[in-house]
């Protein structure tokens, strides 16, 4: 019997985290990285499931910047590589690939806007959808473009 291609194996890894079975996804996404380290899907997913499994951004760093490097027109994972950036306190290098995703006509908050949305109070969960909508609508109302965009 042959091995699966690693495309098989990132469909399944997928399906899987999507399912919710995060260690049999994160054995899928190795298993394709055995194949193809810089593979950017599988890297940027297992930074994914660092996180949902509680080990931390600084867990997850090594995986977001491999997705970015080997696909840096990808916008979810320049998203990420810029938010863990931002969270962990790396404000130069977070500085540095967002510029990089904007020369490349990605469109995202910046770090400077990331930390001003981290720096709101906690809010809890609306109530309803109905309640998040006019949250959003007022920050729409003032203006606040990256403010609106981090929420939507």
């Amino acid at each position: 019997m042959s091995k699966p291609e690693p495309y098989a194996l990132l469909r399944e890894a997928a399906l899987a985290h999507q399912a919710g079975r995060l260690q049999d996804a994160i054995t899928g996404y190795r298993r394709v990285t055995a194949v193809l380290p810089n593979q950017p899907v599988a890297n940027h997913n297992l930074g994914v499931l660092a996180i949902q499994m509680g080990h931390g951004l600084p867990a997850a760093l090594p995986f977001f910047v491999t997705a970015w490097e080997a696909d840096p027109t990808h916008e979810q994972h320049w998203h990420s590589l810029v938010r863990a950036l931002t969270q962990t306190g790396n404000l130069g290098a977070a500085q540095g690939v967002y510029q990089d995703g904007v020369g490349r006509g990605l469109k995202g908050p910046s770090p400077a806007d990331l930390q001003r949305l981290a720096a709101l109070p906690k809010l809890a969960a609306p109530a309803s959808l109905e309640i998040g909508l006019r949250d959003l609508q007022a920050v729409v109302a003032r203006r606040d473009w990256p403010l609106a965009q981090a929420l939507a």
